[in-house]
């Protein structure tokens, strides 16, 4: 006669093959988990990289108002007739601000806008560098495709000018920056959500 299985064999075999499921099914879940988790610090790397690009113009901005003094503001807005290029460094300013008119942006209105120093010095410091509109970059575009528009060419006009360009030229190329790592900072914080 043939040996009979006991019961208790029977139920240590059932109970042995759940536990391989479940530790087959823990096994695929822990690889998802892997590979999803994988994925998501792949997307945090590629976003501190890109936004590692965009230190250098954050700190550029910040050494330009710096760079400002109530003196240099004052010697600039003293010009009565300004220095080629000049008005166009205020004029630039205007349009980040959301000034758009080409007469309010004439030069007695950028002589008006510098007429508290300090207050002007603030707003370019506290000015919101990731909400540039659209319209804005576009109507600087041209002013700062300009030979002159650059650090150098003006601090022989007025050290003001010069450090109000550099600003100028770093919060666009900021917001540039910002504008291209934005949807991979928004995808990452999804992947690191899941």
């Amino acid at each position: 006669s043939f040996p009979t299985r006991r019961s208790s064999d029977l139920e240590v075999e059932e109970e042995t093959a759940k536990a391989n499921i479940e530790e087959e099914a823990a096994s695929v879940i822990a690889e998802r988990t892997k590979i999803i988790k994988d994925a998501a610090d792949a997307k945090k790397a590629e976003v501190d990289a890109a936004l590692a690009a965009a230190v250098p113009a954050m700190e550029s901005a910040k050494n330009a108002v710096k760079g400002l003094s109530v003196k240099s503001i004052g010697e600039m807005k003293g010009f009565g007739t300004p220095p080629a290029g000049v008005p166009d460094v205020g004029k630039c300013v205007f349009i980040l601000k959301g000034e758009y008119s080409a007469k309010k942006q004439e030069w007695p209105m950028v002589q008006n806008m510098m007429k508290d120093p300090a207050k002007f010095m603030n707003m370019l410091e506290t000015y919101n560098k990731e909400a540039i509109p659209d319209k804005a970059l576009e109507l600087l575009k041209p002013i700062m495709a300009q030979d002159f528009f650059n650090e150098e060419t003006m601090m022989k006009k007025s050290s003001a000018a010069a450090n109000i360009c550099k600003w100028v030229i770093a919060v666009v190329t900021y917001n540039g920056i910002y504008r291209n790592t934005k949807p991979l900072m928004d995808a990452a914080a999804e992947a690191e959500g899941i």
